[in-house]
């Protein structure tokens, strides 16, 4: 299936106010079918791509013409969210049912604390949250446009434009503004053993050991960073123009060869591989965020997030 891209408007818009889409954060195992295999979830302008092993695709579609701009999974279920609120859920990776978020902004991440709590947030510093993940519940923020998000011991992080950071409540009924100590749109964020990795334009990586205080780190590009993830021993952030950065501290980074030139939005740990996706359908994989395969989806639609 191949179709030329389709950017919808809530991106373009994104774009012009330098809110620059987030990559994938932090660290999500692959899906699993209710027969117990392995499948991979991509997703992307009208496109949702599943595989079993990252080099062989199929392409999905929603019920409806909402851009999703994230997935997630937990246990035997997964979810995709994006454009005007829209959420939905399946059980197999194929057949999706819609959800009512409670939201008409665009929703752009989600995520699960180990209590149970789940969270999304996107466009307009929107923030809602579920302790089933079927029925959602509006939160206020007071913050704008927010990008990424992950738990955190004590509750959440999220991330977004004009340097904004938050902290969550473990309930995610409260959310407190920290200095950034920057006004830098921030894309991404993840964590690499005790330290917290946050992503941004203009070559922005910041560092944190608490979530309070922030510390600028050193990324040598000034291309725009977009997702980051993380496995036990280390980063990668991905970027405008086929950027790949790697670290083993967060502090010290080093560029690597991702063989293409198109932005990478996404990128995630499988618990074996890395996975980074981009624009023109690119999917490329590593096992130790060095070396690079570049995997063939069958399309051409920009894709924002894979688990």
């Amino acid at each position: 299936m191949k179709r030329a891209p389709r950017i919808h408007a809530a991106l373009l818009a994104a774009i012009a106010m330098g809110s620059q889409l987030a990559g994938c954060a932090g660290s999500l195992a692959p899906g699993y079918t209710a027969a117990n295999k392995p499948l991979f979830v991509a997703v992307g302008d009208g496109v949702v791509l599943t595989s079993p092993d990252t080099v062989t695709w199929s392409a999905h579609a929603l019920p409806s013409s909402n851009t999703p701009f994230d997935a997630y999974r937990n246990d035997n279920r997964y979810w995709v969210l994006g454009q005007a609120g829209s959420m939905y859920t399946s059980t197999d990776g194929v057949s999706w049912v819609s959800l009512s978020t409670q939201s008409n902004d665009t929703l752009l991440r989600m995520t699960r604390a180990p209590n149970g709590t789940f969270v999304a947030v996107g466009m307009g510093g929107t923030i809602v949250s579920s302790t089933t993940g079927l029925t959602w519940q509006a939160r206020q923020s007071g913050g704008s446009d927010l990008q990424d998000v992950i738990a955190t011991n004590g509750g959440f992080l999220a991330v977004g434009k004009s340097g904004s950071i938050l902290q969550g409540s473990s309930s995610a009924a409260a959310w407190t503004p920290v200095s950034s100590g920057t006004t830098t749109h921030l894309n991404g964020i993840a964590q690499l053993g005790n330290r917290y990795i946050v992503s941004g334009r203009e070559g922005t990586i910041l560092t944190s050991t608490d979530g309070t205080d922030w510390s600028a780190a050193e990324s040598g590009t000034s291309s725009t960073l977009w997702g980051v993830a993380a496995s036990n021993k280390q980063a990668v952030i991905v970027g405008s123009g086929g950027t790949i950065l790697t670290s083993s501290d967060g502090q010290t980074w080093t560029a690597r060869q991702s063989g293409v030139t198109t932005s990478l939005i996404g990128v995630s740990w499988s618990g074996t591989k890395f996975i980074a996706v981009g624009y023109n359908g690119v999917v490329l994989t590593s096992t130790d965020g060095t070396t690079w395969t570049e995997q063939v989806t069958g399309g051409n639609w920009p894709l924002f997030r894979v688990f």
